[in-house]
């Protein structure tokens, strides 16, 4: 794998060439490269088929950067590498550079940014190049390139993840019957079964089940990719995709770098599993999930997107909102109507509207922090009560008399 130094351009008859540790008059690109977890081997140079041992994969990806030059981008996803320059941009943008099966568009209006598109193919093509390491022992996967992607402030607009499953647990037929018989608990009002067919013999060329609208943020499909590949019979080979778009696309992909590939299993439990009836219980969300499906995904838990993490501390609880709300908290931080007034305003309106779990949370966290203070000579024996329970009306309600028990050593 190549980390670029130094980047300078060269265009040489329309293609565009940028060599890692030439002479260059301007900075080096901006990288995030960090240590992460192996991967998984690669498949073979830029086929579709993803990593034969690997339960998880990315499939495409399209990703949009601002504030960031042409160079810094095309350094990101082939530095050292030729670049051609496409005859027409697309989706706005006047001009596209591609190598291969990814592709970069720019020249579009202003605010327009860079965009990349990285097809399925590209994917693959990024693992046999070393671009995404996929070898044994490797420091840089999918996981290391989206947590650098996003630490340059990428916008992610779709991401297409995938598992395989080539041991024969998905048969596509009885998750047909599954979805007839009302045994499958989706959050999707609605699927479609298609199965493709020849005209000249009738055989089947391979049945898929969608689950969702694909103008939607998020879409699921399943589908014979074994006969997609025009493999021989015999071969078993079916993937689960679960498309996602915009802010979905940017939360799994926080997701991703935060837990892995492997965050896709209970995501896609979150969205659609398979269930056996159940003649006495007539709630399908109790009903318990098919072997065959938890077999699969080897997990029961249920992570649908769009719905905020539970957070079960107060350091969860900062890390989310900072991660979540800082730049719109920044936004009107640094407005001059608003600004510490709003602050003030917003922290009395929160505290007034506390829960039981808000106190639990705020007597745990006291506590923990108790030893800090009893291990520092500094510290005074008995301490006052924090600003953030001034003011604050709770009566003598047992959980506020345990935060400032907690806090003044009482």
């Amino acid at each position: 794998m190549i980390i670029p130094q130094e980047v300078t351009a060269e265009v040489n008859g329309g293609s565009v060439v940028f060599d890692a540790g030439m002479s260059s008059t301007k900075a080096p690109a901006p990288h995030v490269f960090r240590r992460v977890d192996v991967e998984g081997p690669v498949a073979s140079p830029h086929s579709n088929t993803g990593a034969q041992s690997a339960k998880a994969l990315v499939d495409w990806l399209a990703l949009t950067f601002h504030g960031r030059t042409l160079e810094d981008v095309l350094t990101i996803f082939g530095p050292g590498l030729e670049w051609q320059a496409a005859d027409r941009g697309a989706m706005g943008y006047r001009s596209c550079l591609f190598r291969g099966d990814v592709r970069v568009y720019h020249q579009g209006m202003i605010g327009m940014g860079v965009h990349v598109v990285i097809s399925g193919q590209g994917c693959r093509q990024l693992e046999e190049e070393g671009v995404i390491d996929f070898e044994p022992g490797a420091l840089f996967g999918w996981r290391g390139m989206l947590e650098s992607l996003l630490g340059l402030g990428a916008n992610v607009a779709r991401l297409d993840v995938a598992m395989d499953d080539r041991e024969g647990l998905l048969r596509l037929d009885v998750i047909r019957q599954s979805v007839r018989a009302g045994a499958c608990v989706s959050r999707f009002k609605a699927g479609t079964m298609y199965e493709k067919c020849s005209l000249v013999d009738g055989c089947g060329q391979g049945e898929t089940a969608y689950f969702g609208s694909k103008k939607s943020n998020m879409f699921i499909r399943i589908y014979d990719k074994a006969k997609e590949q025009l493999l021989p019979a015999g071969v078993h080979w079916v993937r689960v995709e679960a498309q996602a778009r915009n802010e979905n696309a940017q939360q799994l992909a926080q997701l991703i770098v935060d837990k892995g590939l492997g965050v896709l299993a209970p995501v896609l439990n979150g969205y659609v599993r398979f269930v056996e009836p159940s003649e006495t219980d007539s709630t399908r969300s109790r009903w318990a999930v098919c072997d065959w499906w938890s077999a699969f995904l080897g997990v029961v838990e249920r992570m649908p997107l769009g719905v905020a993490p539970v957070c079960r501390t107060l350091g969860e609880v900062a890390d989310n909102l900072r991660r979540q709300y800082a730049p719109a908290i920044a936004m009107v931080m640094n407005s001059p109507i608003m600004g510490t007034r709003w602050l003030r305003e917003t922290v009395s309106d929160g505290m007034a509207r506390w829960r039981p779990k808000h106190f639990d949370m705020m007597a745990a966290a006291v506590e923990h922090l108790k030893p800090c203070f009893a291990d520092s000579a500094a510290a005074p024996k008995h301490r006052a009560v924090p600003p953030y329970l001034l003011g604050l009306s709770l009566g003598e309600t047992l959980r506020d008399r345990r935060i400032k028990a907690a806090w003044s050593g009482e």
